[in-house]
């Protein structure tokens, strides 16, 4: 490999663009920060394209190393760490960064141990949540967390909960939140939701259909909402769905108003997606940072969203806006509210758009890797 003379790191991570979803682009977006300062080597697995993403266009000092994708998950990791070990023979790494624990994280952390480099794990939200408590790869987090030089995640639920099982990550954990482009975007004017003439209250879902993302609970929600509201709704729906599956899971609600299924959209498509809704509902189980809320919040829209990980971190400051996880009937009273006039969330849009100007921008999200870089490199 040939690079500038800048100091090299090697990052595993499962999925980068051209894969979809919010790991790809969380990775997709960190790469290229680093990429800034150092050269960067991309260790993933060959992926799976999306039809809707385009090549992505890598700065020169970034090469991405693939490996095939075997069906079987004890082959995975032999590949994985192969072709891992063969990079450590070849380059001198100044770091190893672990891009979601499992898989990633346990790879990077065998080679940071075997060849004597610095290694920092970064934890999105379902390998701390579920992957930490799979009998089959609990072992395999555990020792990623004990052997690691410095543990990042997207939440504070997420640091505290891997410093349930690793007591020692206390003194080497660190937030790092995702950033998002906080817009200049004005605020649309906010629509009435009363009288017969009023247009509908358009809510949207962003996602797919994997428990842990709770669209199951907005069903359950809407199907609670009074009846005499139903003329003023409208429900729009974006992401991974099989059609005859999502077809039959909303033929009920649709007898009522209307839902629309978008499809897989395109970040530019996205935009638009944001725009035309009056509020963002993220109902997760549990989750990481959805990337979806603070996009919502940067395109000046209402959100609402559960009370678990970095979802309920960036909505502390208004609690009018959380409900429980899993309870669609604390939901539906919230929904109901809003188009009762009750209250709205207008006035919620600016604060929040403040807050996570200050908290969660791009420019804090990579001052805060280069700060977590330093500190594994030192460690």
């Amino acid at each position: 490999m040939v690079f500038r003379s800048n100091p090299t790191i090697l990052f595993l991570t499962d999925v980068v663009a051209p894969s979809y979803g919010g790991l790809a682009t969380s990775s997709y977006r960190i790469i290229n920060y680093l990429a800034e300062i150092y050269n960067v080597v991309v260790l993933t697995p060959q992926q799976k394209v999306s039809p809707i993403q385009e090549k992505p266009q890598w700065p020169s000092s970034v090469k991405i190393v693939t490996f095939k994708r075997p069906e079987s998950e004890a082959r995975y990791l032999e590949n994985y760490s192969s072709k891992g070990e063969q990079l450590c023979q070849e380059v001198n790494f100044c770091l190893i960064i672990g891009f979601y624990l499992y898989r990633a994280g346990f790879v990077a952390t065998y080679l940071g141990q075997r060849f004597q480099i610095p290694v920092l794990l970064s934890a999105r939200g379902n390998d701390i949540h579920r992957c930490l408590l799979h009998p089959d790869r609990h072992s395999f987090i555990l020792y990623a967390l004990k052997n690691c030089s410095l543990f990042t995640a997207v939440s504070e639920e997420l640091v505290q909960k891997a410093r349930a099982f690793a007591p020692a990550l206390i003194n080497r954990s660190f937030i790092v939140g995702n950033g998002i482009m906080i817009k200049e975007i004005a605020v649309r004017p906010k629509r009435g939701v009363e009288g017969e003439k009023s247009p509908r209250f358009t809510l949207g879902f962003a996602g797919d259909n994997r428990k842990k993302k709770g669209f199951h609970v907005l069903l359950q929600a809407l199907h609670l909402i009074p009846s005499e509201f139903h003329s003023r709704i409208e429900v729009k729906i974006a992401g991974f769905f099989d059609e005859e599956e999502l077809k039959n899971l909303i033929a009920p609600l649709k007898a009522y108003f209307p839902i629309h299924y978008l499809g897989c959209l395109r970040q530019e498509e996205m935009s638009s997606f944001y725009k035309s809704l009056d509020l963002l509902v993220v109902p997760s189980l549990h989750d990481g940072l959805p990337n979806i809320l603070l996009e919502g919040i940067a395109s000046g829209i209402g959100v609402v969203g559960s009370r678990t990980g970095g979802i309920s971190e960036v909505l502390k400051n208004f609690p009018e806006l959380l409900f429980r996880p899993g309870d669609s009937q604390e939901l539906a009273f919230l929904l109901t509210n809003l188009l009762q006039g009750v209250w709205d969330t207008s006035k919620f849009i600016e604060p929040l758009r403040d807050y996570c100007r200050e908290h969660y921008s791009e420019e804090v999200e990579k001052q805060k890797w280069v700060k977590a870089i330093k500190r594994a490199s030192e460690c």
